[in-house]
């Protein structure tokens, strides 16, 4: 943790004297005009007043509400009386709101929030049950689930009461499969991704050319860790391990991502086998398998990636953030700010003219090739601190 404490410090006090910072890079002329300082003044008092005048009578303000809330961190006395109206009607809430209500408790005292999590466990809906499931697992409430939720979820259930999902490669087990890796799928870069279980340590993304060198000496920092912290299973959960296919670099319209470039990135079933190189019209266990050495293939963590597209999971891309940092100031990984699921760059932007002064995936997108038949995969890994320390 040494380490990483090291740059934390680093980057707050480059955050904190932002006010006073005038010259900027040249190279990094990307603007963005929700940065400027009057406009995140402004939409943090927007945040306020819309929670505190929210209407319950409007199923689109309440989903506004509940995005609010979550990705900007949204806490207080307003919030906690908007959550508590509505925990009262939840039962007439419509199901995807339940589900991003079920899954800010994740992160959150709440009064009622055990007496939800139970109702919400009882759901006919797979997804939201286990949700619920996996939120009073983790606080130690001993629930028993023996109910049959079909192949898929099944699988998810099964992770989830075993709390597979916590298990962190050595780095023996790391290098393994790198070298894995960029000796199969030689000739494309290759993204790799170091996470920790705690995913309020920011992640580790090295690049690796067609040669199978490491481009960048210093890691570009990420958050893998998504607003409401839930697991990579659930729609908007944290990223999920394993896999993914690099499919190219792409510019997003949404203003809390930034006019930098993005990555775009693909789960299984999110696209086809023959995307990823492979033959075949559906996908199986032993075509995901193949991206994987030998030896590691039955580390149920290394599967998330094919766990969560098999249940629908999609749209987790690499991409930078003009979210204000400040809405996140509390929170040990402050600066860096987390988004829907994606990988979230660690980004610092002139609060005096919009310009962006720092940014981890412009770098990024300066280290890959535009050519898409170049690009390979990108493979995000869970290993432990000694492997994290090392890399």
């Amino acid at each position: 943790m040494y380490k990483i404490k090291i740059f934390l410090e680093d980057i707050k006090a480059f955050a904190l004297l932002l006010g006073a910072l005038l010259y900027v890079q040249a190279s990094l002329s990307q603007t963005a005009s929700n940065t400027l300082l009057g406009e995140r003044t402004r939409f943090r008092m927007y945040c306020k007043e819309y929670l505190s005048s929210c209407s319950l009578d409007s199923p689109k303000d309440i989903s506004k509400a509940l995005w609010l809330i979550s990705a900007f961190n949204q806490r207080g006395e307003n919030v906690e009386g908007f959550l508590n109206r509505l925990s009262v009607c939840y039962d007439s809430l419509e199901l995807r709101q339940q589900f991003d209500f079920i899954s800010l408790l994740k992160e959150r005292k709440f009064d009622a929030k055990e007496v939800l999590l139970r109702k919400a466990f009882k759901s006919e809906n797979n997804k939201l049950s286990l949700l619920a499931y996996s939120i009073l697992n983790e606080t130690g409430e001993g629930i028993c689930n023996d109910r049959n939720y079909g192949l898929d979820w099944d699988n998810i259930n099964t992770q989830i009461k075993e709390k597979n999902y916590k298990y962190e490669l050595s780095q023996l087990e790391l290098t393994k499969l790198m070298e894995y890796a960029v000796t199969k799928y030689s000739q494309k870069y290759h993204l790799f991704v170091l996470v920790r279980e705690n995913r309020n340590i920011p992640a580790k993304v090295y690049v690796v050319n067609s040669n199978g060198k490491v481009l960048n000496k210093k890691p570009l920092y990420y958050l893998a860790r998504s607003a409401n912290n839930t697991l990579p299973y659930f729609t908007n959960g944290n990223t999920p391990c394993g896999v993914f296919k690099i499919q190219g670099k792409s510019v997003s319209n949404n203003v809390y991502i930034g006019p930098v470039t993005t990555l775009v990135t693909e789960l299984p079933f999110e696209s086809e086998v023959t995307a990823w190189g492979i033959t075949g019209k559906e996908w199986t266990e032993d075509m995901y398998a193949s991206f994987l050495p030998l030896e590691l293939r039955s580390l149920p963590m290394l599967w998330q990636a094919y766990d969560a597209g098999r249940v629908g999971r999609s749209e987790i891309i690499v991409h930078g953030s003009t979210i204000d940092p400040c809405f996140f100031s509390e929170e040990c990984f402050f600066p860096l700010t987390p988004s829907l699921g994606c990988l979230s760059a660690f980004e610092i932007w002139n609060p005096n003219d919009g310009s962006i002064m720092e940014s981890h995936q412009k770098s990024l997108m300066e280290l890959l090739p535009d050519d898409r038949s170049s690009l390979g995969f990108m493979y995000v890994i869970q290993i432990d601190e000694s492997a994290y320390r090392l890399f």
